[in-house]
């Protein structure tokens, strides 16, 4: 069958409409992909929640060694931040909530692909069968390691933002205390090192790539 875009009376379409047919088209395909699952959907949503809840993170720390005595001579030095304090404050507990709200669908699309890659690696028959499950433990396949420990690390950091946006929504000013400042640069750390070892698991095993030549999903999925 032809591809070429034509009206409902089989003429041409105008070289303008050609244009909305063929985005159209690209469109559709998308959703096709993403329906059947070759191409996951998840790698697409986390860039959001690793935006906000880092950029969040960094003002929290900003504001914790602008406010520290240890530490606000020196920063002010290089910068006087004493007028923004409260701005900043402010812009960073409303990014860890915006943060929080885009990191349910990235939580929801990672967890259908792991449970995805459980059920391809047959790890929990695996473990159902055998006696020693620590030896099946040690046994799996080293991208399932990387995949429950980019997990974890995930749901660390979403539950440690709720804990920031719970503790700060009844203080003046959301102003973060001691606690909140240190929590968010260990958050800062670990969003970082799960978003390598999101890397790792594309570039290095190829979770989620889709052999165009094959028309399937890598063997490393």
């Amino acid at each position: 069958m032809s591809d070429v875009a034509k009206n409902a009376d089989g003429t041409k379409l105008i070289p303008e409409y050609r244009y909305v047919y063929s985005a159209l088209r690209c469109i559709t395909k998308a959703a096709k992909c993403s329906l059947c699952n070759s191409h996951p959907i998840h790698p697409a949503t986390v860039h959001f929640p690793i935006a906000f809840l880092m950029l969040s993170n960094f003002l929290d720390i900003t504001y914790g060694a602008a406010t520290h005595p240890s530490t606000s001579k020196l920063l002010h030095a290089i910068y006087d931040f004493a007028p923004f304090l409260a701005d900043i404050a402010r812009f960073s507990h409303y990014l860890n909530i915006i943060g929080i709200i885009t990191a349910v669908p990235a939580v929801a699309t990672g967890v259908s692909q792991l449970l995805d890659m459980i059920k391809k690696q047959d790890l929990a028959n695996k473990l159902q069968k055998s006696e020693n499950k620590t030896a099946v433990v040690q046994r799996m396949h080293p991208k399932l390691k990387v995949a429950f420990i980019h997990a974890a690390l995930n749901d660390i950091a979403v539950a440690g933002s709720v804990y920031n946006w719970w503790t700060r929504s009844t203080l003046v000013g959301n102003a973060p205390t001691n606690l909140n400042v240190i929590l968010s640069a260990a958050l800062l750390v670990g969003i970082s090192f799960s978003g390598y070892l999101g890397g790792v698991m594309t570039y290095d095993y190829g979770v989620g790539v889709n052999n165009r030549l094959g028309g399937k999903t890598s063997k490393a999925e």
